[in-house]
């Protein structure tokens, strides 16, 4: 408020051109979006002006339209914000901030507390279910379980022993058992598939009639600082620029490794030093620049980083510098990223800055169900890397970890606590300035208008002072694709049972499941990939089983079965559940059913041709969606670059999955999924036939409330799993651990 108040009392101080240069920046977002999602945008004005404008108002309706026209010419709006002087601002903070101080707080208990309010509603109804054990029934309870029933004889005397034996009657019984078989009847009248006619009614798309938006690409190999890819699609209105640098981890230290996460997360605020790319800058210049710049910018350690905590499926050894930018900057704008790169210098207050940032940001992981899964699953999954030549081999922690936030807790930590002044800070400091120089392998990915060739071409045509000091990376396919080991059939010989880890936590009320294995589907080329996308598709597509007896059932919110050819995973996964293994047993049986292996069931009473043409066609739908506009196809060019897809990759998979039979997807659910499902020895035909496609055991990774961790370690028990127990501290110091990961993945397989 102090701030607020100093900028509301004198127009002087207040900064004028940093509010234009965030006008500028809205203005410009708004027209991507029209480009980026031009149904959206048009739709949202009409939605609004239909629901609060005045040409739909019950009294003296506005039919002149000018009010929904002005609502799309925000531009204009912008444009007259920007030159509204400094005393209209100032105005505008005194009336709306200074003279109306409101505040919100949001709350989230503490450990202590959430372990104290588990500890008392333990205990409430612990006392309740004593008191209630040890009371005889009462003509209250009688009358409430059988108006329920709505079925109390209105001949029974109203006495307190009548009741009694009448609730220890065979009548009663009798009618709990019929009123038991009604609700049966409804779950299996809710449960039952949707009708044929319905399905038949979906028209599996014709591929040969599906126009997708053209696009060229070009390899400039030109330059030999730089490996450079140019993709042209016909009315681009921005410019995309990705720049990766590639990172050898067997060249930078670990100490130096260790910073990454925080030059992600100032990259853009840091002051820039004087050299051969241009003159020295502030911090506060390097952001005013970059908002002035930059549609949007982004900074990450691989390709579709996952926040701050987590890296993405592809380059998950390239720092990956994204921009996207009007077509008149696009040469300012890579030149300046370059900068970014390049210049970047750390100070002691942005390191402290970075610092606090990045472990306010972590005690919300801690009490995130689904962050706190995802973190159990990496610590389970990913083992060290083997860096070196044969005469000096090292282990070297996976990149995984160093962005995990056990790990960044302690490590940042101990940065905070030592004094500014120590040898522990000063080597931080310098090890995050020395940072970029031991980076300099580098491909740049340009994004643009197809009229544009010629000037997106003259872009690299002069940039060797640009890229100096950098070797082109040699090949695409070098940028590292995240790759998840888990739990190796050799590691645990002889079964078939799933392993892992269940974390409790205190300030969480429901409960989120991974269970994922590695299977041998690691290219887009291979035979079984389409029909095991297709086999996914089948059970979790809208009115499909899982989406019925999961979801329609209420035993999850969320749920997903999936496949990444990027490192051969395949996943289930519940969210939101407040019974995983109900969810869990209720997917096994519709699988086992459908396979036949266990239960010797019919499958689903649906035709299976139909199911099969209904699953095409929204995996064919999926496929276009992603490349539905402009923006999406100069996306998916560089994702699908990034993830080795064939360039001809839509028109084989659409060829393929014509080709799909049920009798394919029959085999490749038992191949594939079925051992994701196999919690017991005996769940497969036999341990030959569940490794058959895997390369891997399926590894559990599940997130609880603690006042439900009992009930449900025992029913994973029973159930066949074998799972470790880990409180959020314990997984905290596994974290912290630089040998933590592999020490926990060695008591899973003993356990």
């Amino acid at each position: 408020m102090d701030v607020l108040r100093e900028q509301a009392e004198e127009a002087g101080k207040f900064d004028l051109e940093r509010i234009r240069s965030l006008i500028s920046l809205e203005s410009r977002q708004y027209v991507q979006r029209f480009e980026a999602s031009p149904h959206d945008s048009f739709l949202d004005p009409i939605l609004s002006e239909f629901l609060f404008g005045p040409a739909f108002a019950r009294e003296a309706p506005e039919t002149s339209g000018e009010s929904l026209l002005k609502s799309y010419d925000k531009p204009a709006i912008f444009e007259a914000l920007s030159h509204k002087p400094a005393e209209y601002w100032t105005a505008l903070l005194k009336s709306e901030f200074v003279e109306k101080p409101r505040a919100t707080l949001v709350g989230i208990p503490s450990k202590k507390t959430s372990d104290q309010l588990q500890s008392e509603e333990t205990a409430r109804v612990e006392a309740q279910r004593q008191a209630l054990a040890s009371a005889e029934p009462t003509l209250d309870s009688k009358t409430i379980i059988a108006g329920a029933s709505s079925a109390l004889p209105e001949d029974h005397a109203r006495t307190k022993l009548q009741a009694t034996k009448w609730v220890h009657s065979s009548e009663f019984k009798s009618l709990l058992d019929q009123h038991a078989f009604e609700v049966e009847v409804a779950e299996a009248a809710n449960g039952m598939d949707a009708p044929e006619s319905v399905l038949k009614s979906i028209q599996q798309p014709d591929m040969k009639n599906i126009q997708l938006i053209s696009k060229e690409t070009a390899n400039i190999h030109t330059n030999p600082n730089a490996k450079i890819q140019i993709d042209m699609v016909g009315q681009a209105q921005m410019v995309d620029i990705r720049l990766l640098y590639q990172v050898d981890f067997e060249k930078v230290p670990l100490d130096t490794l260790q910073t990454l996460p925080l030059f992600v997360e100032l990259a853009f605020e840091l002051p820039l030093r004087k050299s051969r790319l241009g003159a020295a800058m502030t911090a506060q210049e390097t952001v005013t620049k970059c908002t002035n710049l930059f549609n949007t910018k982004s900074c990450s350690f691989s390709v579709g980083m996952r926040g701050r905590f987590g890296l993405g499926f592809f380059g998950t050894n390239a720092l990956v510098f994204v921009a996207k930018v009007e077509k008149a900057r696009a040469e300012e704008a890579l030149a300046f990223l370059c900068r970014i790169k390049e210049d970047s210098q750390f100070t002691e207050e942005k390191l402290k800055t970075g610092v606090n940032r990045l472990l306010n940001a972590i005690p919300e992981q801690k009490r995130d169900g689904q962050a706190l899964c995802a973190t159990g699953f990496s610590a389970l999954a990913y083992r060290e890397m083997e860096v070196g030549t044969n005469g000096e081999k090292k282990l070297l922690p996976p990149p995984q970890k160093f962005f995990s936030w056990p790990w960044l807790n302690a490590y940042l930590t101990n940065i905070k606590n030592a004094a500014s002044s120590s040898a522990a800070f000063t080597d931080v400091l310098n090890a995050l300035n020395g940072l970029t120089a031991q980076i300099t392998q580098l491909a740049v990915q340009i994004g643009g208008d197809l009229a544009d060739r010629d000037r997106l071409h003259a872009l690299f045509a002069n940039s060797s002072d640009l890229f100096e000091g950098h070797t082109a990376v040699t090949c695409w396919r070098t940028f590292a694709l995240e790759q998840a080991t888990i739990l190796q059939p050799e590691d645990v010989k002889g079964s078939t049972t799933i392993r892992g880890v269940m974390i409790p936590c205190a300030s969480i009320e429901s409960n989120f499941l991974r269970i994922s294995m590695r299977t041998d589907i690691l290219d887009f080329k291979h035979p079984d990939y389409v029909a095991l996308v297709t086999a996914t598709e089948c059970f979790t597509m809208l009115e499909a089983s899982f989406w019925r007896k999961i979801r329609g059932r209420g035993l999850a919110y969320g749920y997903g079965l999936s496949l990444s050819p990027m490192n051969g995973l395949l996943e289930f996964y519940l969210s939101k559940t407040a019974n995983p293994v109900e969810a869990w047993e209720e997917a096994k049986k519709i699988i086992d059913d459908y396979t036949n292996t266990l239960f010797g069931g019919s499958p689903d009473v649906v035709d299976e041709t139909i199911a099969l043409n209904a699953a095409k066609s929204g995996l064919v739908f999926g496929l276009v969606s992603e490349v539905e506009s402009v923006p999406d196809v100069l996306t998916s060019s560089f994702f699908d670059l990034m993830a080795r897809k064939p360039k001809d990759h839509f028109q084989q998979f659409t060829k393929t999955l014509e080709q799909v039979t049920p009798a394919a997807v029959r085999r490749v659910t038992e191949k594939y999924i079925l051992p994701l499902f196999a919690s017991r020895p005996g769940d497969v035909k036999s341990d030959a036939d569940a490794l058959a496609g895997i390369q891997s055991h399926p590894v559990l990774s599940l997130a609880c409330p603690a006042n439900q961790s009992e009930a449900t370690g025992k029913a994973l028990r029973d159930a066949g799993f074998k799972v470790l127990e880990l409180s959020v501290e314990q997984l905290e110091t596994v974290g912290a651990d630089l040998q933590g990961w592999p020490k926990l993945q060695d008591q899973v397989r003993r356990c």
